[in-house]
């Protein structure tokens, strides 16, 4: 099975549908590279990373309705389809989904204030400054798996006392 054919049903949870916390696009650009965001300086998260256009739900919306929606603001443009998906996870906490999408030829896209699209070809991804979920996340894409389960969260230590 290919990426491209993975279309997950979502869990279920009480007897509703769990969607994830985020949603991420994955874009490819005509000639083949991804279309990345280089976050800004003044980010509160990840600032000067590059990372997947996309981010946090709202409301009761699903993933692609979440996808569509931060590409809209991020990009002004909208995806005709989304195909394929990488989930993210850690335990039983859905953490992100990424779909991927093509970017048309003669597109034009204007990223919001103080963002920077980078076109990126696949081969130097593993030498630049991605956040560590993005990187795990189009490993798993490139290499058609379907789900990135991250490592539990260490436990909190506990300072040592200065010696007295």
């Amino acid at each position: 099975m290919s990426t491209s054919d993975f279309n997950p049903s979502p869990r279920e949870s009480h007897g509703g549908t769990v969607f994830p916390e985020h949603a991420c696009a994955i874009i490819t650009c005509p000639d083949g590279r991804l279309l990345l965001e280089l976050r800004p300086a003044t980010a509160k998260h990840a600032p000067d990373k590059l990372a997947c256009f996309g981010g946090k739900r709202e409301g009761d919306e699903d993933a692609d309705a979440c996808i569509r929606r931060e590409l809209r603001e991020e990009l002004d443009w909208e995806p005709d389809t989304l195909h394929g998906a990488v989930d993210l996870r850690r335990g039983e906490r859905f953490i992100a989904r990424f779909r991927g999408c093509a970017l048309p030829s003669g597109s034009v896209l204007r990223p919001y204030r103080g963002a920077c699209a980078v076109r990126v070809p696949w081969s130097c991804l593993p030498a630049l400054p991605l956040t560590p979920w993005h990187a795990a996340v189009l490993a798993a894409w490139a290499s058609g798996n379907h789900v990135v389960e991250l490592p539990p969260n260490p436990p909190p230590t506990t300072p040592h006392p200065p010696p007295p």
